[in-house]
């Protein structure tokens, strides 16, 4: 079976695909905007039991809902058996596919959609996680078994006010992880996504970011407020390694994304 590949997302989107097993880092995997590319493959994330399986069906996407709790180590995803949650298939301009729930283990199952890339949408009725949406591609893909991440509430609350930001009405969180060789990219400078300037970590804070850069050693950075669109891009920089390219990414309403870069 084939693990779930992400764009980046995600989504990702981020899109590119993440290991979330409380240890494991993103699995290797080309960035978003790469033309032909598609995000990283999860690496070695057994399932959660019981639960749900495609059983390697070309035409089930399963997947599993994991938590990040420091969106500076997004890699470090804990899978979160949650049942009820809400998982949204939708085109990536945002109209409606299908929809199904988590189960118990937090698993769920969708029939796969006879598209190159869809978006999966994660909603809680119960408003203890955060809204969360990723990209995920399915071009050359047989069956699908993908990990979507979500933040709590509560988190997301502690992010935006420890950095001093006004969350607005249907905006999108973006947060990219860029990677070289695996390890967090630094030195590196982030443009604008549809006109919002990037926040960078601040090394060992999982709750504060910076609107002042480069990247830290962590190589993350992160958009607030970001209106929706099917898709935008920003710029990645750095003049020492002659870098200067642009990357694709896509924001959802009030949902945060996470997105995978791999130089």
């Amino acid at each position: 079976m084939r693990k779930g590949f992400w764009l980046v997302g995600a989504t990702v989107v981020a899109l590119g695909s993440v290991a979330c097993d409380g240890s494991s880092e993103w699995g290797a995997g080309n960035p978003p905007g790469g033309g032909p590319h598609t995000g990283g493959p999860m690496q070695d994330v057994p399932d959660a039991t019981p639960g749900l399986d495609s059983g390697a069906d070309p035409n089930v996407i399963t997947g599993q809902i994991c938590r990040v709790d420091n969106i500076t180590l997004p890699g470090a995803c804990t899978p979160q058996r949650t049942a009820g949650l809400k998982i949204t298939v939708e085109k990536t301009t945002g109209e409606m596919i299908t929809s199904t729930t988590t189960d118990s283990s937090g698993k769920w199952q969708v029939a796969k959609p006879a598209l190159d890339r869809v978006a999966f949408v994660v909603s809680d009725s119960q408003s203890s996680f955060h809204k969360s949406a990723q990209i995920l591609i399915l071009v050359g893909q047989g069956a699908v078994d993908t990990q979507i991440p979500v933040i709590t509430e509560a988190y997301f609350t502690a992010i935006v006010t420890s950095t001093l930001v006004t969350p607005a009405t249907d905006t999108g969180m973006v947060v990219t992880h860029l990677r070289k060789v695996d390890a967090g990219y630094s030195g590196v400078t982030l443009g604008p996504l549809r006109g919002v300037t990037a926040y960078y970590d601040v090394a060992g804070d999982p709750n504060m970011l910076t609107p002042v850069g480069p990247t830290t050693g962590l190589g993350i950075g992160v958009w607030f407020n970001v209106l929706p669109a099917p898709s935008a891009t920003y710029q990645v920089t750095k003049a020492s390694d002659n870098l200067s390219v642009a990357r694709d990414a896509y924001a959802f309403p009030d949902a945060i994304t996470f997105l995978d870069e791999q130089f």
